[in-house]
């Protein structure tokens, strides 16, 4: 009978040394979990700031894309406006004729700011 007690001791504290075995490497197992988990939450972290700064930088481009739509439009109306009024300048005839007519070289000289007597 001491024989099957001690067998039986034996098995008991192999079975003992088993689960702790199989505890430790499942206690193992949950830290390597737990270290790629709070990896990933850094991770998704440094995502999350970094989706936040190209959203603010988004919406200071969309402000700036709307502020040269803006001025583009602007620049259109003005430029059919300028259109329009060449047109109808052209239409009067003292101004086709006054177009047509040659400016004196000194006078094209000096709106350039070319002379000839200017010391170079």
């Amino acid at each position: 009978m001491t024989k099957i007690k001690i067998g039986i001791a034996i098995a008991l504290i192999a079975g003992v040394g088993t689960l702790g075995y199989l505890y430790r490497a499942e206690l193992q197992k949950g830290a390597r979990q737990a270290a790629v988990i709070i990896q990933q939450r850094a991770e998704i972290e440094d995502k999350q700031t970094r989706i936040e700064d190209l959203a603010r930088q988004r919406e200071a481009a969309d402000a700036v894309a709307a502020r040269e739509k803006a001025r583009a439009t602007a620049i259109r109306h003005e430029t059919r406006e300028l259109r329009y009024e060449i047109q109808q300048l052209e239409n009067i005839e003292a101004v086709r004729d006054w177009g047509d007519t040659h400016m004196p070289r000194e006078q094209y000289d000096l709106l350039r700011g070319h002379t000839d007597d200017r010391p170079d």
